[in-house]
């Protein structure tokens, strides 16, 4: 299996015959693992702080290091990740079968969980800037924290959304059934609202430049029309 390693400033792609071979090296903070057919990743020092193994046949995620910043490991067979570490930035599982998720880090910035079979997610932390939870059956969203500035929530089973942060610039919530949405925030630039029971938008801020709200129920005249609109 061929993997990459950062350890000391150097840079190495190295064929292991398997993971007890990592340990000959001192100071790994970087292992990339993709596009094998790994079906278990072990207990890794804990000096790594990122771990990328994509595209394998990985079915849990047990025993990450509490360096780890962050774990991108998409497109896998996951179901189960028992723990997250505590000081975890990233977090990128999209393509895979999670039911549910751990309680997320205090540190986390960006959370991409689409295309897996969530009915709910934990509570957001208070710094998180990206989320994304496409093609999932969440059938509600948590309270959004005041630091998000981008939210993807497509594709699921929506009826209302809550509260939208004041700092967000990107709302993407296609194919839902939401017949309202919340008070737009004064810094939206962004908006995807098509394939929903929508009847009428919420007043724009200033800040928008682009709408979608293709296939809705019939969309009452919009007062703002020098934005650029796609009905």
């Amino acid at each position: 299996m061929w993997f990459e390693i950062l350890h000391e400033n150097n840079h190495e792609s190295i064929k292991f015959d398997s993971f007890d071979d990592i340990s000959k090296y001192n100071n790994i903070y970087l292992v990339s693992c993709c596009h094998n057919q790994l079906t278990i990743l072990p207990k890794l020092p804990d000096t790594i702080e990122y771990i990328y193994c994509y595209d394998n046949n990985l079915s849990e995620l047990n025993n990450l290091p509490n360096s780890l910043k962050e774990i991108t490991c998409y497109s896998n067979q996951i179901k189960i990740i028992n723990k997250f570490p505590p000081n975890l930035k990233c977090i990128d599982c999209p393509n895979n079968k999670l039911t549910k998720l751990p309680e997320l880090p205090n540190s986390l910035k960006i959370l991409r969980c689409g295309n897996n079979q969530l009915t709910e997610l934990p509570e957001l932390p208070i710094y998180i800037r990206t989320l994304w939870c496409d093609i999932n059956q969440l059938t509600e969203l948590p309270e959004l924290p005041n630091c998000l500035e981008a939210l993807s929530c497509e594709n699921n089973q929506l009826t209302s959304l809550p509260k939208l942060p004041k700092c967000l610039k990107m709302l993407s919530c296609d194919n839902n059934q939401l017949k309202s949405l919340p008070q737009l925030s004064p810094t939206l630039e962004k908006l995807y609202c098509n394939n929903n029971l929508l009847t009428s938008l919420p007043e724009l801020p200033d800040t928008i430049t682009y709408i979608e709200c293709d296939n809705n129920k019939f969309i009452k005249k919009l007062k703002y029309l020098n934005r650029i609109i796609n009905l």
